[in-house]
């Protein structure tokens, strides 16, 4: 063996005789890093500290104004006159609670809703722009007789959801709500307001 490759081989060897590093080795220090960045965070956050929830873990910047406030009751009401199911409902009855609808909510117990009462009796067309949950529409006119019923409506959706007649009440439930009680077009709607809501 020439004086060169004995060279070329000695720094082989040299290259194969280097430790390498275990990659166990590395994925457990790792492990231990992580472990120990959370234990330190829970001892700086403090015993008196209280981890959000929920909903509120999920969203913390989530606005109160957007919690259900019920404002008074529904009644479904079947031909017969037999009682389907009642809901406690907000109620909009100002152009800009009109306006702003179920827009922003992530949560709707199966019994809650919203009752929009209008002026008069007309043909009306609602939409979903800005509205997280699916809904179920229910429009009533002046008598509180059903005259149209959109269900599963589109979240975001700026698809017009029109009454086939003239109306002056519209319902927003969750959807599935009209199929779980087999709510009907020519069923009725009766509803009071919350005594203490009364403005009148």
């Amino acid at each position: 063996m020439s004086n060169k490759q004995n060279k070329k081989h000695k720094s082989k060897k040299g290259l194969k005789a280097k430790p390498k590093i275990n990659q166990r080795l590395i994925y457990l220090i790792f492990g231990i890093a992580v472990v120990a960045a959370f234990l330190i965070s829970q001892f700086l956050s403090g015993p008196g500290q209280k981890e959000p929830s929920g909903r509120e873990a999920e969203n913390p910047e989530r606005s109160s104004v957007f919690d259900f406030r019920k404002e008074g009751e529904v009644w479904f009401i079947d031909a017969d006159g037999e009682l389907k199911v009642e809901i406690d409902v907000e109620i909009a009855d100002d152009p800009g609670e009109i306006a702003l609808g179920l827009m922003y909510r992530d949560d709707l117990k199966s019994r809650q809703g919203m009752l929009f009462i209008f002026e008069d009796e007309q043909p009306r067309s609602f939409w979903m722009r800005n509205t997280i949950l699916p809904l179920d529409m229910i429009f009533a006119d002046s008598t509180g007789k059903i005259v149209t019923i959109h269900e599963h409506t589109v979240p975001y959706s700026q698809e017009s959801y029109v009454s086939a007649n003239p109306a002056q009440y519209v319902v927003e439930v969750n959807a599935g709500f009209v199929n779980s009680h087999d709510i009907k077009i020519g069923d009725e709607i009766e509803w009071e307001r919350d005594t203490e809501k009364q403005t009148n």
